[in-house]
């Protein structure tokens, strides 16, 4: 399918004709590319959306004409949108293609169109003559037509128009569309023992009836998915960057209703949709899952409001100080980027909003242990030691909030790997810096720590 944007300006254009502002001068000096006429879109040879007043420019512009367009889709009635005097232009012509050009709007705007038309079609000649070249055919808001070759969904937009009660159309066009990313969809029946203790850890703790979730990506996330599943609870909210397979699994299963949640309630809120192939399938045209810009679904007010929030990352490393990284495996190895995490972190700070819990796995792959003494000179971090997060492994749980630096370096190394736990409370006894807490014990848990205690056995 190939795509022609003919304008992408605004509805008065780049620079706008009465504006001597900053911005409409310095477009003017500078000229080129940076001139915006209004907006249309060319879909292959017989498509176009949008017929602005500037199209006999943009045809001259792009080295092209309307003579193949046999297809209009337009967005709404407003003039930068809907240039009918440039559409009845054909009749003018010497040589057409013979057919007439459907203009495809909605059906309060196609009544709008109609009344226009008769203002100035007064014989049955004129209309006559039209018609040789013009039809319009009005559209369904939420419907799917096939408008020549091509599949066409119209859901509505917000935008206002000059029809009786209309509202703009948002075309979406399906044909030739295949996801960027596409991955096989976890398998939630058979968790590794690692991960399902994790997300034993974090449903029996954490997540009650009613809470707002943010989960992340990766076999961590997945598992407490997996785990929630299986927990009974209910009426639970999604307020995320990333809406994946489990969130959708939850949903289907009606233990997520968003009916708790204080704004955009009734609403799954995502900035992001990553997954498999039936995801992509369910979301589609799903009122219940709503995306918004990261800037609106990230932003603390917005998670605030949706408290009790709790919030479920994981990373590569934590240090003793409680500092996070999740995007450097070191220095010179650059993974990914953030996403998300450093904002819901910060989000829920305050026990009153909800919690922010970083999953991991003790060790990785190689055995390496992920709860260090400091996390790796030049890494960025994602969490900071003022930051006031859970930490969950296969171990247990520990909880750094209100934590001094001491009582904090005890709670973390305690849900260390049994191979490198002694090692890391030892170096925090032997370390002065480290004060340690009021009766510390090595045979007892600190103050913060819950070990696991379920029925998931670790393979030997």
């Amino acid at each position: 399918m190939q795509v022609l944007f003919l304008g992408t300006g605004a509805a008065e254009g780049v620079p706008a004709a009465y504006c001597r502002c900053d911005d409409c001068r310095g477009v003017r000096e500078r000229g080129g590319i940076e001139i915006k006429s209004r907006s249309s879109l060319r879909i292959g040879d017989h498509h176009q959306v949008d017929v602005a007043p500037d199209h006999y420019w943009q045809m001259l512009r792009c080295d092209t004409d309307m003579f193949s367009v046999e297809h209009l889709l337009i967005s709404h009635s407003h003039e930068d949108h809907f240039d009918l005097a440039g559409i009845t232009d054909k009749e003018m012509s010497v040589e057409t293609n013979d057919l007439p050009v459907t203009v495809y709007m909605s059906q309060p705007a196609a009544d709008y169109a109609q009344n226009v038309l008769a203002t100035f079609i007064k014989t049955s000649e004129q209309k006559a003559k039209i018609a040789r070249h013009m039809v319009i055919e009005p559209l369904q808001y939420f419907q799917e037509y096939r408008i020549g070759e091509l599949t066409v969904h119209t859901p509505q937009g917000n935008h206002t128009a000059w029809g009786e009660g209309e509202r703009s159309i948002n075309y979406l066009i399906t044909d030739g569309i295949k996801p960027v990313y596409e991955f096989p969809a976890p398998d939630f029946e058979n968790l590794p023992a690692k991960e399902r203790r994790v997300g034993e850890l974090i449903t029996e703790h954490f997540i009650r009836d009613g809470i707002t979730l943010q989960v992340g990506i990766g076999k961590i996330p997945d598992a407490v998915i997996g785990v929630i599943k299986e927990s009974g609870c209910g009426n639970l909210g999604v307020q995320t960057e990333l809406y994946g397979d489990g969130l959708m699994l939850l949903q289907q299963l009606g233990m997520i209703t968003n009916r708790k949640k204080k704004i955009n309630t009734g609403y799954s809120t995502t900035s992001l949709i990553m997954g498999s192939r039936a995801l992509y399938d369910y979301v589609h045209m799903r009122n219940g899952v709503q995306m918004r810009p990261s800037s609106y679904t990230n932003a603390s007010e917005t998670v605030r409001k949706n408290s009790p929030f709790v919030s479920v990352n994981t990373a590569f490393g934590i240090d003793l100080f409680g500092n996070v990284w999740a995007d450097f495996i070191d220095p010179r190895r650059y993974y990914s980027g953030v996403g998300g995490q450093p904002d819901f972190i910060r989000a829920v700070n305050h026990r009153n909003f909800g919690t922010a819990i970083i999953a991991i796995k003790s060790t990785t792959d190689k055995g390496r242990s992920k709860i260090v003494k400091r996390h790796p000179p030049g890494v960025s971090l994602t969490a900071s030691a003022y930051d006031g997060i859970v930490v969950v492994t296969e171990y247990g749980l520990a909880d750094l909030r209100g934590l001094s630096t001491g009582n904090k370096a005890v709670a973390i190394a305690s849900i260390a790997h049994p191979d490198y736990r002694d090692k890391l409370l030892r170096y925090i006894v032997d370390n002065p810096f480290f004060t340690k807490p009021y009766g510390f014990s090595l045979s007892a848990p600190p103050y913060g720590v819950v070990m696991y205690g379920g029925p998931t056995p670790l393979a030997t």
